[in-house]
């Protein structure tokens, strides 16, 4: 999932990479269709994306992180 959202599509790199929205919608589409397996992959990469990308204040000046304790899975996922 992490190499397709980044644009690598059956090995070859391009230019369409998919957003932490994209990767949510594609796993709520999943769950709302009744493949829980499928969400919890696209899930766990929009997960993945939000943790990775920069932190904002109200200014927009980006945030120092302080290192927390590392999680390797999602506990609970609530799809509305």
């Amino acid at each position: 999932m992490t190499e397709f959202s980044r644009g690598n599509i059956l090995g070859l790199q391009t230019g369409a990479e998919l957003s932490a929205k994209d990767t949510f919608y594609l796993g709520r589409f999943a769950a709302t269709n009744d493949n829980p397996e499928v969400a919890l992959r696209w899930l766990e990469e929009t997960v993945l994306q939000v943790a990775a990308a920069p932190r904002l204040d109200e200014n927009g000046t980006e945030v120092q992180q302080v290192p927390g304790p590392k999680q390797t899975h999602v506990e609970q996922v609530r799809i509305v």
